[in-house]
C-alpha cells in the first residue's frame, strides 16, 4: 500500500519535546508521509522550531495560528490534511519508526480504523511500560455500538484520539471535527463520532508503536478531570452517541463504562488530593507497621490487665478502657512521627484525633468487650480445639483473646470508615 498519510501534530509551548517528537515523525519507515504542524500561537520558539523543520524536509507543512486550543489545533490540520490516511500525533510524545507502517499494514476494505499500543514513559519518575498490547475479544454477532462500549468498559486504548489511523474520506464526507467547546474528554467524542460513520471494523495492533510522555499535562488539564461535571456531560454525550432506544445489551455495557468512569473520577480526585490524603505504597507500609505495633501493644498489655492485675471476666471492659487509653497515647507518638510527616496536621486534627481516640476508648471499646465476652459457647469452642491440639491455652485466655480480636476489628472498620472524615474532614 502506498496511500499518503497525513500526521496532523498540535503545537503550544512545547519547545523541550517537540525535536524528540519531530525526529520521530521524519524517522519512519513508511516514506509518503504529510505532516501538518500546527502552530496554536506558541510563545516561545516552538513555532520557529517547526519551521526549521519545513526547510529540512518537504513532505513538512507548518501553519501558524492566534492560540485556539487543541481541538482548533487538529481541525485546522485536519481541513490542511490531503492524504487518504489521517493519524493524530501529541507534540510531546513520540512514535517508533514501524508506528504508521504497522497501522496502515492490517488496513483492508473490512477496517475503518486501526489502533496500536502504547508505551507510557512516566517522567517524573523516570519509569516507563508497555499498555494496551493484549489481544481483545473480536465483535462476533455483537451490534457495532454494543462492541465499542464494550471496549470502553474493559480497555483504555479507545479513550484517546492518538494511536490510531483514521480514513480521510470519513472524516471529511462527514464534516467531522473535535468539539472545541469542551476541553475534557474531546478525543473520545471525536473517535466515537468517527465509528458511528464508520462502516467498518476496529482492527488492532499489539505492539506499543505510540510513546506517550506522561508528566507534561499543566494544571489545567489535570484539573478538569477532577471535576465530576465533565465526566457527566462526557456521559452525556456517550448517551447521544448510543440512541434513543440501545439494545438491553448495549445498555449492560453502557452501564459499566459509567463504573468504569467513576472509578477513574475517584482515582484523578485521590490523584489531586495526594498530599492530603492519598497514601503512596511506603505511606501505606508506614501505616501498616504503625497499626501492627499499636495492635500487638494493645493486645499484650490487654492480656496482661485481663489475666494478671484484674483478673475478672467480668471487668474485662475496664481492662479494655485501660489498654485502649495507654494505646492511645502510644499512638499518637508514633503517628506523629510516622505516618503524618506528609500531612498538613493542623491542631484541630489533633484535638479530632484524641476526640475519637476518647469515644473509642471509653464507650465503644468498652461496650463492645463486655458484649462479646458474652458468647460463652464460642470460646468453648475455641477452648475445645485448643485442647485436642494440645495448645497449653486456659479458658480465660481465649475468652479475653477472642474478645480482643472481635472488639478490635470492629474498630478498624469504624476507624476505616470514619476516621479520616472526622479527623481530618477527609472521606476515605
Amino acid at each position: 500500500m502506498d496511500s499518503k498519510v497525513s500526521i496532523i501534530v498540535p503545537i503550544y509551548n512545547n519547545v523541550k519535546y517537540l525535536d524528540k517528537c519531530l525526529d520521530s515523525i521524519l524517522a519512519q519507515t513508511y516514506p509518503n508521509l504529510e505532516i501538518i504542524l500546527i502552530d496554536d500561537g506558541s510563545t516561545d520558539d516552538s513555532g520557529k522550531i517547526a519551521d526549521i523543520y519545513a526547510k529540512k524536509d518537504k513532505r513538512i507543512k507548518v501553519k501558524h495560528q492566534k492560540n485556539a486550543g487543541q481541538s482548533a489545533a487538529r481541525n485546522a490540520g485536519i481541513k490542511l490534511a490531503s492524504g487518504e490516511f489521517i493519524s493524530f500525533v501529541d507534540s510531546d510524545d513520540m512514535i517508533t519508526p514501524d508506528f504508521i507502517s504497522s497501522l496502515l499494514q492490517i488496513f483492508s476494505s473490512k477496517v475503518s480504523l486501526s489502533v496500536c499500543g502504547i508505551h507510557y514513559k512516566y517522567l517524573n519518575k523516570s519509569s516507563s511500560k508497555d499498555v494496551y498490547i493484549n489481544s481483545l475479544p473480536a465483535r462476533n454477532r455483537q451490534s457495532k455500538k454494543a462492541y465499542i462500549l464494550k471496549l470502553l468498559a474493559i480497555d483504555g486504548r479507545m479513550y484517546s484520539s492518538v494511536n490510531k489511523l483514521y480514513r480521510a474520506d470519513v472524516i471529511k464526507k462527514h464534516d467531522l471535527k473535535f468539539d472545541e467547546t469542551i476541553n475534557f474528554a474531546e478525543d473520545t467524542k471525536f473517535v466515537l463520532d468517527y465509528l458511528k460513520h464508520a462502516t467498518g471494523e476496529i482492527a488492532f495492533v499489539l505492539e506499543p508503536s505510540y510513546i506517550y510522555n506522561s508528566g507534561t499535562e499543566n494544571s489545567t488539564m489535570k484539573s478538569v478531570a477532577t471535576n465530576w461535571a465533565n465526566w457527566q456531560n462526557s456521559y452525556h454525550n456517550l448517551r447521544a452517541w448510543l440512541g434513543a432506544k440501545p439494545s438491553l445489551s448495549e445498555k449492560f455495557w453502557l452501564h459499566l463504562v459509567h463504573l468504569r468512569w467513576r472509578i477513574s473520577h475517584k482515582k484523578q480526585v485521590a490523584k489531586k488530593n495526594k498530599s492530603k490524603k492519598v497514601k503512596t505504597s511506603e505511606h501505606a507500609i508506614r501505616y501498616f507497621i504503625v497499626g501492627v505495633c499499636v495492635t500487638v501493644f494493645n493486645y499484650v498489655l490487654f492480656t496482661l490487665l485481663s489475666n494478671v492485675i484484674i483478673n475478672n471476666n467480668d471487668l474485662l471492659w475496664l481492662s479494655s478502657l485501660l489498654a485502649t487509653a495507654v494505646t492511645t497515647v502510644l499512638g499518637y507518638l508514633l503517628h506523629s512521627r510516622i505516618t503524618w510527616r506528609d500531612r498538613n496536621i493542623t491542631k484541630t486534627a489533633i484535638y479530632k484525633f484524641f476526640i475519637w481516640s476518647a469515644i473509642i476508648t471509653f464507650a465503644i471499646s468498652p461496650a463492645l468487650t463486655q458484649f462479646f465476652s458474652i458468647f460463652t459457647p464460642l470460646y468453648e469452642f475455641g477452648y475445645n480445639i485448643t485442647n485436642a491440639i494440645h495448645l497449653p491455652f486456659t479458658y480465660e485466655f481465649v475468652l479475653t483473646t477472642g474478645a480482643f480480636v472481635l472488639t478490635s476489628a470492629v474498630i478498624m472498620v469504624l476507624n476505616f470508615l470514619f476516621y479520616d472524615r472526622f479527623v481530618f474532614g477527609e472521606k476515605h
